[in-house]
Formats: structure tokens, sequence, C-alpha cells
């Protein structure tokens, strides 16, 4: 796969994840009648949108840092554990779960903006290695949907 083809499709997974949680999070909200996750959700979506565009422009191919990009990817895998780990206690019906998955994947989408910043120093692995960690993320936005239905 080429970095580019790789960047594109992690802009477009991490969109759709945030877009899965803002949906269900704010169903969530009008069910309970809150409408405190809307400000914060807005900015989430406004943040892909600008890692969409950071990722698209990080097509050239400079030196690698392989320190500086596993410890930025160990880091952003222990913030996707911890995703997969709250989801999975989720109880739609109760809003402080529903609020401590909004924060968690918040702090992903931050950790995901920290990596954008060094997409054009990764080698091949660790952007494999980054996608392998976006599928786990796409794999629990999947199961928080299907649980908040």
């Amino acid at each position: 796969m080429h970095m580019c083809d790789f960047f594109c499709t992690f802009a477009a997974s991490t969109s759709y994840i945030v877009r899965l949680c803002h949906l269900n999070i704010l169903k969530t909200d009008v069910a309970m009648g809150y409408n405190r996750h809307e400000k914060s959700m807005k900015k989430v979506t406004f943040f892909i949108m600008a890692l969409a565009a950071v990722m698209l422009s990080a097509c050239s191919s400079t030196p690698s840092k392989p320190n500086e990009c596993d410890q930025l990817l160990d880091q952003y895998e222990a913030v996707v554990d911890s995703v997969v780990m709250v989801g999975q206690q989720v109880d739609k019906s109760d809003l402080n779960s529903v609020m401590e998955y909004s924060a968690v994947v918040q702090r992903a989408g931050e950790k995901a903006q920290e990596i954008s910043n060094h997409a054009t120093e990764m080698s091949m692995d660790q952007a494999n290695r980054l996608q392998d960690i976006t599928k786990k993320l796409q794999q629990s936005a999947s199961e928080f949907q299907q649980k908040m239905q």
C-alpha cells in the first residue's frame, strides 16, 4: 500500500468513527434530555477534518524517526485500548459511562492529531502498525454503535 493511500484510509476511518460516536452520543443525550456533547463533538469533527487535510498532504518521503514515531504509536495504542475497554463497559442508560466513552474517544483524536504531525516521518512498518491500531478503533466504534441502538 502506498503511503498516500494509507493516510487517506486512516483519515476516512477516523472521521467515520467520530461520526458514529457523535450520532450515538446525541441520541443518548436527546433520550435523556441532555445536549452537552454537541459542542465538544463539533470540535472533534473539525479536528478530524483538519487531520484528513494534513494526512492528504503527507505524501512526501522523508527520513523516518523510528524511536519518536514508535513512542507515539505506543501511546496511541494505549489510548485506543482504553477506548475499547471503556466501550465494552458502556451502558446506554448510564450517562456517565457514555460521557466517559466520549472523553476517551476525544483523547484518541488528540493522539491521532499528534501522530499526524509526524506522518511524513513514518516508515511503512509504522504506517502498517498505525493501520492495525485504527482497525481496532473502528471495531470498537462499530460495537459501540450496536450497543447504543
